[in-house]
This record gives structure tokens, C-alpha cells and sequence, in this order.
């Protein structure tokens, strides 16, 4: 009997396997994805049953706000995956730190330097976590967002130059004025720049302005610290006017124009992690260095471009593998934050903790998610719903969903957190970063180790030596064919 019970219950367990593997792929078959253009109605939408998912992180006091009622509807998943950075205009970035426009001069204190690293100590990043985040968030000092892996080599650089989460006022002030005032004793600015009576500094009798690119469209975020850092710089005797633009107007002026129409000097920048990851020398290079293109001027032909070439060799190199040693990686990586930060043309302020949310009763299960990106397309593979449907809402302030375009050949294509959750269900990649660890993990790809016999060559770049098969062939685009 003992013998014929063994065999059934293997049999079944036989059967139970053979059921579960010819179910394969993701757990929905069909995937729907809709938009909505207020946080709230896609927060109620969700809480309510119209869509599955809501593809949008929300800060702590929209969801610490919501009655009880409405959150027993919904499973919460919560991620530091949000941040907030400043990126200024330097132009032209050195004395006499004059611009010219249309004829017209106007005068640049994000020109200097050091003024801009002052930021660092004129903004209370901890008073911008507790009063507009709400205590759901933490101060944040370079692009290595809190709680990610292989991050706290990075963040220990900013003690190194002394930041804190308080800030110094008083030191931020004082390096200013003396800032400025150096700046007017400058043969160029002299009886030009000058601080009045009324504390204000004056360029050829018109107020030192600093232009605020402020994101309207994020009422209880962005634009609450845009107004919070004007104040500041008008304590520094430098006048701020507040650009109220949405998310449409900020893209386009800050990223694709010019520098040199000066019609900006800060953005109050967003960013969401993009992924989990466990190496940050791509980021790096991203927000730090000019060769990538997401500085002032974005590398484009024509535009005033902001350069700094120590920061381009050393991120091209951890970025393109162009090192021997695990040391000589970290040397590299670090160094290209160490100079961005000294540089300060972008500062980092806060990380955001950031509250996704799921309809409770649809979703049978909790889905995988990035600890460090939050909802992406594991989230979407491995959400069970009875009938394997799938509603996820993404959002959009002003209607226009895609920030880039629907093309992975030109430039810019795929480019975007929208249009990425996606398009990156619809192909399986080599390899993923795994949500948890963010190890490099295969997926198509079978890896296998080579001996690369890498060296340097004359010019000091590492290559390796590797003996490539006679049959081996390679695709060629241009003929779109396989030669050998």
C-alpha cells in the first residue's frame, strides 16, 4: 500500500510539473496601457478597479493623505527610486563671466564656480525631505541614489567635501558675497557689477537675476522647492525669477536649446533609477560628464557646450571597460564624480521615496519589482490576474506620454522611462540586471569565459588578444547579411 501510494504521488507530481511547464512566458497575455494626466484620478482608478497598476511613483504625503478605505484597495510598493537634482547653465564659465545676447550683456554668477558648489551648503536638503516630502525620502549628495547596491563608495565622497544634509547657510553666504565681490573686482566688471543699498547685486544698474526653470506640473513637489531655493538665492542678494514652465517646456529649452539665449540658469531636474543597479560608472558619466550629452549644451553642433575634459577621459574609460584591474575601475569611476562634484554643474538634493500602487483585489499575488527602480518589466511579467489581463495607467502632466521617440535606430529612440516599460516587453535582452542583487544575470545569452590576454597597446588602451575562429562570421548592416 506504502509502495502504491509512493508511486501515485509521484505521478501526480509528474503531472503537476508537465501542467505548470506549458504554461511558459509571462503570466498576462494581454497587456493594456492607458494614460492619465492627474496623479489623483490615476491613484482613484487604480483603488477603484479600472486599471491594475498605476506605472507612476507618488511621493509619501499623497499617499500618507489617502483615507483608510482607500488603502485596504491597494497593495503599496515602496522604493527609493525617485531623486531631485539642480543643473545650472555655467556659460561662459570663466571671468568675466559675462554673456552676451542680442546684443545685450548680462552678468552669470552660475559662471563661478564656486558659487554654484555653494548651493550645496545654501540648501537644507533635510528641510525639503521633511517639509515637501514628508519625511518619505532622504537628502541626497551625488546620482547614487540611497539603498541601491554598490552605492556607499559614492556617497562617501561628499564627506570628503564636507556636505551635509543641514546645509551651512552662513558659510554659503559668505562665499558668495566674497565670490561676487571678486567678480566686480575684475577690470572687465569694474562700475558695472556692484551690490546696493537694498542688498541686491546690479549688472549695468539691472538686478543680478538668476532664471529658475521651476516644474509647475508637480504642485507638491518640484515646484514647492523651486520656490524654497528662489528664496535662498535672494538671501544671497541675487534675484530670482521663478520660470513656471511644465514638464514639456522644461525638456525643451533646458535639453535641446542653446545655452548661450540664457534663458535659463537652474532646472529643478527629476529623475527616476531606470533600473537596479550595483555599478554606477554609466551614471557617472551620464550626469556628469559632457561627452555623454545630458550637460549644458547636450554635445550639439553649434550650441555653447559645457566642457570639462578630465571628467570625459576618465568616465570614457570606466565606461568602455578601458581599465586592467578592479582598482584602476574604481579609480576611474571616482575620480569622475569627485570632479563633478567639485565642478557642481549639476547637484543632486534628495532621494524620493517613491509609493507605487497595485488594485489589491485583482492582483493575486505580489509581482517582482527593482529595489532600486521600483515598477518595471518584471512587474508587468510576473502580475497574476484571473483572466491574465493586464490594465497599467502611466502618467502624463500635459498629455504627451512619450518623451522620445518610437524608433531604436535614430537618436533619442527608446529613451525614456514611458516609452521603455513598453518597449522592453517586447524583446527578451542577452542579459538583465537582476532586480535584487543587480548582477549582470543571462537570459538568451549562455555565457562562457574567454582568456582575453588583455594588455595595453602603444597608445595606452587596453585591448585584448583573442583568436577568432576562420568560420566565424559577423552581421553587416549596411548589406544586411552574415559575411565572414
Amino acid at each position: 500500500m506504502k509502495k502504491l501510494t509512493y508511486v501515485l504521488l509521484v505521478m501526480l507530481l509528474l503531472l503537476g510539473g508537465l501542467a505548470l511547464s506549458s504554461q511558459k512566458g509571462p503570466y498576462p497575455d494581454l497587456v493594456y496601457f492607458n494614460v492619465r494626466m492627474s496623479e489623483e484620478i490615476a491613484l482613484k482608478d487604480t483603488a477603484e478597479g479600472l486599471t491594475d497598476i498605476f506605472m507612476w511613483g507618488l511621493s509619501g504625503p499623497q499617499i500618507f493623505g489617502l483615507d483608510q478605505a482607500t488603502r485596504d484597495k491597494l497593495d503599496l510598493y515602496a522604493v527609493p527610486s525617485g531623486s531631485w537634482s539642480l543643473l545650472m547653465n555655467p556659460i561662459p564659465n570663466k571671468a568675466p563671466y559675462v554673456v552676451e545676447v542680442g546684443g545685450k550683456e548680462y552678468f552669470n554668477a552660475f559662471a563661478i564656480r564656486d558659487i554654484r558648489f555653494a548651493m550645496n551648503d545654501l540648501i537644507n536638503r533635510q528641510y525639503l525631505v521633511d517639509e515637501i516630502l514628508g519625511g518619505a525620502g532622504t537628502p541626497a549628495f551625488t546620482m547614487a541614489t540611497t539603498g541601491q547596491p554598490g552605492t556607499y563608495r559614492y556617497n562617501l565622497l561628499a564627506t570628503k567635501f564636507g556636505l551635509t544634509a543641514e546645509g551651512n547657510e552662513a558659510r554659503a553666504l559668505e562665499v558668495i558675497e566674497s565670490s561676487m565681490q571678486a567678480a566686480a573686482a575684475l577690470p572687465e566688471n569694474v562700475g558695472r557689477l556692484e551690490k546696493k543699498d537694498d542688498g541686491f547685486w546690479y549688472f549695468d544698474n539691472e538686478p543680478v537675476t538668476i532664471k529658475i526653470a521651476i516644474r509647475v506640473d508637480d504642485p507638491q513637489g518640484r515646484l514647492k522647492e523651486g520656490d524654497y531655493i528662489a528664496d535662498q538665492l535672494e538671501k544671497a542678494g541675487l534675484k530670482a525669477e521663478r520660470l513656471y514652465w511644465d514638464r514639456i517646456k522644461c525638456s525643451n529649452v533646458v535639453y535641446g536649446g542653446d545655452p548661450a539665449e540664457f534663458t535659463w540658469q537652474m532646472y529643478t531636474e527629476g529623475w527616476g533609477a531606470g533600473a537596479t543597479r550595483a555599478f554606477w560608472e554609466h551614471i557617472v558619466a551620464q550626469m556628469y560628464a559632457p561627452w555623454y550629452g545630458y550637460m549644458p549644451g547636450g554635445m550639439t553642433e553649434g550650441f555653447w557646450n559645457y566642457e570639462q575634459d578630465e571628467i570625459d577621459e576618465v568616465t570614457l574609460k570606466a565606461y568602455t571597460g578601458n581599465f586592467l584591474t578592479e582598482e584602476e575601475y574604481w579609480e576611474l569611476a571616482l575620480r569622475g564624480l569627485e570632479l563633478g562634484l567639485e565642478e557642481a554643474v549639476r547637484i543632486y538634493v534628495v532621494n524620493q521615496l517613491d509609493f507605487f500602487v497595485a488594485n489589491a483585489s485583482r492582483l493575486k499575488q505580489r509581482f517582482a519589482y527593482g529595489l532600486g527602480d521600483g515598477l518595471n518589466t518584471w512587474s508587468i511579467r510576473t502580475a497574476v490576474t484571473d483572466d491574465r489581463t493586464l490594465f497599467i495607467t502611466q502618467f502624463s502632466a500635459m498629455g504627451s506620454l512619450f518623451m522620445d521617440a518610437w524608433d531604436p535606430i535614430g537618436t533619442d529612440g527608446f529613451d525614456s522611462v514611458y516609452s521603455n516599460y513598453i518597449a522592453e516587453n517586447l524583446y527578451d535582452p542577452a542579459m538583465f540586471e537582476s532586480p535584487a542583487s543587480a548582477i549582470p544575470t543571462p537570459l538568451r545569452a549562455v555565457p562562457i569565459e574567454v582568456q582575453t590576454k588583455a594588455r595595453r597597446n602603444e597608445e595606452g588602451d587596453v585591448v585584448g588578444d583573442y583568436e577568432v575562429p576562420a568560420n566565424a562570421i559577423n552581421y553587416c548592416p549596411f548589406n544586411e547579411a552574415w559575411l565572414q
